[in-house]
């Protein structure tokens, strides 16, 4: 049976005087548009003029029979609020984002399950804590060789998912894995992540075994940032994209550098100039005194057999964390929780968002597999996520936002709990207890 597909084209939001646009069809019938509430809203085409604060409600019809119609509700704001409000308001989701039946697991899938987004991507009403229960047992497993494990420095936070999807693969559980001795398990990360919270394991100076580029040592020497001579432009991407040129030396965003992709020699390739054997997430690229510089790359085997180009510095010189993807959890709750974390490490450590890595780029593996799908498609998202806790962290530490709903479709933190296609959630958020704005979103 045919039913109305609606959406938001940006924003489920007007400022007064201002208009956004709605999008409606069924299947190609033409449709007719009527704003019950002309004091508050008019609307045209699907286009809405705010005119006064409140909730509008906008009838979208078929042209040949009104009576078959259903209804848009937009909430007309005012023109500014205060900055903590503005950050709020930037960063709630209208229309919530949708992944159905993403199947979980690399190489085998375990399960199948449908992904949705909070109404906004902070994590409301929750405070932000980290459990020590397995820190002692962590840090004593690697006895008098702890010291030795000291980080030069650190560059980069490295995200994987835990690959353990049974029922009961939480957080704890995976954090108390990674405790065990090292002739138990011999791999070791710095935090676990899951619905149940953050715990931690190793204490972030020292190097961890989470990463997969041991090797890459012994095959080009220590990490270290390589000067490319390029100068940042005004308008160069947020995330620098590097390929290989037709000469096998790497480029960032189409310029050429003087820096020579590592040689192959496993399979005697020598010089590669063939963009494929670039790992699919890109290498680590910095900016120092306006000028990139390209972290020391890589020929990593064990995960794809004939091999790719990957950034080193995963285990020498990054932060890891593990991400629990156990059946039956929630998995955006648990990248929202990661996405505090990690926000909260790159504050602590200087580190900006092109910083955030996950596991692939060091070596290729599909992890964190949920996140790698669709051509990084969740990666995007989660990393939108990081910057919105980030820039909380950074500008409105000290102000107390809430959230309230009497929807049964979001619970007090934000979560949708269940695809409830076309259907509308309404949610009030609260600065410091003094200003209010009502919001909506659209399943």
């Amino acid at each position: 049976m045919s039913k109305f597909k609606l959406s938001f084209d940006t924003t489920s939001y007007v400022r007064i005087g201002e208009t956004i646009k709605l999008n409606a069809s069924y299947d190609d019938y033409p449709l007719v548009w009527t704003s019950l509430d002309e004091n508050i809203a008019t609307v045209s085409n699907g286009f809405v003029k705010g005119l006064s604060q409140g909730i509008a409600k906008i009838k979208v019809a078929l042209k040949s029979d009104e009576s078959i119609n259903t209804l848009f509700y937009v909430s007309v704001i005012e023109n500014k609020y205060s900055e903590a409000l503005e950050f709020i308001i930037k960063n709630h989701n209208s229309n919530i984002f949708k992944r159905l039946n993403l199947g979980i697991g690399a190489g085998h899938t375990a399960y199948y399950t449908d992904i949705l987004s909070s109404v906004n991507k902070l994590l409301f009403n929750e405070e932000y804590k980290i459990d020590y229960t397995f820190y002692e047992e962590s840090q004593k497993r690697y006895g008098e060789d702890l010291e030795k494990r000291v980080m030069e420095s650190v560059e980069f936070i490295t995200v994987h998912y835990t690959g353990n999807m049974r029922d009961g693969a939480n957080a704890k559980a995976n954090a108390s894995w990674f405790a065990k001795d090292l002739s138990i398990n011999p791999t070791s990360i710095h935090y676990c992540t899951g619905n149940d919270g953050i715990f931690k394991g190793l204490e972030e100076k020292y190097m961890g075994a989470h990463a997969g580029d041991y090797s890459s040592y012994e095959q080009v020497g220590k990490f270290t940032w390589r000067k490319t001579g390029i100068k940042v432009s005004k308008n160069d991407p947020k995330f620098a994209k590097v390929t290989i040129n037709e000469n096998g030396n790497f480029s960032i965003n189409g310029v050429d550098t003087h820096i020579q992709v590592p040689v192959e020699k496993k399979f005697n390739r020598g010089i590669v100039n063939d963009n494929k054997w670039l790992n699919n997430m890109g290498l680590g690229v910095n900016i120092i005194d306006n000028e990139y510089y390209l972290g020391t790359a890589w020929w990593c085997y064990t995960q794809v057999g004939e091999g790719r180009i990957c950034s080193t510095g995963g285990n020498h010189r990054s932060i890891g964390i593990e991400s629990c993807v156990n059946e039956g959890s929630d998995l955006w709750y648990t990248w929202q929780i990661t996405a505090r974390l990690v926000a909260d490490i790159m504050l602590r450590w200087n580190l900006d968002i092109t910083k955030v890595l996950g596991h692939h780029a060091f070596s290729a593996k599909n992890c964190p597999q949920p996140l790698l799908e669709n051509n990084l498609e969740l990666w995007h998202k989660f990393i939108e996520l990081v910057e919105a806790e980030h820039e909380k962290l950074l500008r409105f530490k000290n102000d107390k936002f809430a959230l309230s709903t009497e929807s049964t479709l979001v619970n007090n933190v934000g979560r949708v709990k269940e695809n409830k296609e076309g259907e509308f959630i309404f949610v009030e958020y609260t600065v410091n207890e003094r200003e209010k704005i009502k919001l909506i979103s659209l399943i």
